[in-house]
């Protein structure tokens, strides 16, 4: 049911957390191929978001929120002509902004019921301190310090910034 003007769901981040370890089984079964003989699973799609009580009911589950100057953001999802009806908010100015204002707003909220497994990246951060981020990153995920070579990984990939990715 939908109890706000915008279109969106009742609060999503309202609903308690769900700890059901048959959720977290059935995701990692449905992505088996994907991390088959790796210990980690990268999921990076942008709907995952809305999930993010879902994700915690994985053990050791991080979500890196990356988050993007509003004129940025809004006006990146603007101009991609996305395929299907997963971003119909996409194709007018003010419901790209209600989206935005709503994203903000759960990944506050989200940030501060899961401090140790939640965290909110400025993307424009990112850029200007980039080995101080990553290394923040790498440690908020329990991994080793290591030098990354995005430009040299020739996994596939597919984003509709796949360019920018590789730069």
């Amino acid at each position: 049911a939908f109890d706000d003007p915008s279109g969106f769901p009742a609060p999503i981040c309202a609903r308690p957390p769900l700890r059901d370890e048959s959720l977290a089984e059935c995701y990692l079964d449905r992505t088996r191929d994907l991390h088959a003989g790796t210990r980690r699973l990268i999921d990076k799609h942008p709907m995952n978001f809305w999930a993010t009580n879902h994700v915690m009911s994985m053990p050791h589950s991080r979500v890196i929120c990356m988050v993007r100057e509003p004129m940025d953001a809004c006006f990146s999802n603007l101009k991609e002509m996305f395929t299907g009806s997963a971003y119909a908010y996409s194709y007018s100015m003010d419901s790209v902004a209600d989206h935005y204002a709503h994203f903000i707003k759960t990944a506050k909220i989200w940030q501060d019921r899961y401090p140790a497994s939640f965290r909110l990246v400025r993307y424009e951060n990112l850029v200007l301190n980039r080995d101080s981020v990553i290394a923040e990153l790498q440690e908020f995920c329990g991994l080793e310090a290591m030098e990354l070579d995005h430009v040299g990984n020739d996994a596939p990939m597919v984003s509709v910034s796949n360019t920018e990715a590789r730069l």
